[in-house]
C-alpha cells in the first residue's frame, strides 16, 4: 500500500462515524503514527543468541541490541542480612518495568537473606527497576529505581 492509499485511509478513518470526539481523534492519530514508524512491531523472538539477526537473545525470549545487567544489594537494619533477621521480611519481588509498553518482567520470591541477586540480559527498553518486599502475600513496602546505564548496581536497606 502506498503513501497515497494510507492516507487515504487515514482520511477515511477520520471521517468515520465512531470518530467524533476530540478524544477518539487524537487516539486514532496516535495509533497511525505508531503504525506507520513501526512502534507496534513485535520483537523477534528468541530462545539462544542463535536465533538472533543481532544483538541477544533476552531473558524474555526477545532479541535485544542493547541489553542491561542489574545487581541488586541489600542489608536489613544496616546489617548483612541472615536467616535471623530476615525473619520479618517474607521475600522480594523485583520488577523490570517498562513504562512505554506497560511491560513488566516480574522475579518472586527472591530470598531476602540471600543479600544480592544478579540480573542480566534485560531487555534495554526496560527503563524502571521496582523492588517489593513481600510478607505474607502483601507489599510492605515498595521502592523504585530507575535504569541509568547498561550496567549498574542498587543499593537499598531493609527496614524490619
Amino acid at each position: 500500500m502506498g503513501w497515497s492509499s494510507v492516507s487515504k485511509c487515514a482520511r477515511l478513518a477520520i471521517h468515520a462515524p465512531w470518530v467524533r470526539t476530540p478524544i477518539a481523534r487524537a487516539a486514532l492519530a496516535v495509533a497511525t503514527l505508531a503504525v506507520w514508524s513501526g512502534c507496534l512491531i513485535a520483537a523477534e523472538p528468541c530462545s539462544d543468541d542463535g536465533d538472533c539477526d543481532r544483538g541477544v537473545c533476552a531473558r524474555t525470549g526477545e532479541c535485544t541490541t542493547s541489553p542491561i545487567a542489574v545487581r541488586l544489594r541489600w542489608t536489613v537494619a544496616e546489617s548483612p542480612p541472615t536467616a535471623d533477621n530476615c525473619r520479618t521480611v517474607e521475600s522480594l519481588a523485583v520488577a523490570f518495568d517498562d513504562r512505554q509498553l506497560q511491560d513488566s518482567l516480574r522475579y518472586f520470591p527472591v530470598p531476602c537473606y540471600l543479600g544480592q541477586i544478579f540480573f542480566d540480559r534485560i531487555p534495554g527498553r526496560f527503563d524502571i527497576v521496582t523492588v517489593e518486599v513481600v510478607d505474607n502475600d502483601a507489599v510492605r513496602r515498595r521502592m523504585r529505581f530507575p535504569v541509568t546505564s547498561s550496567e549498574f548496581e542498587i543499593t537499598f536497606d531493609l527496614q524490619p
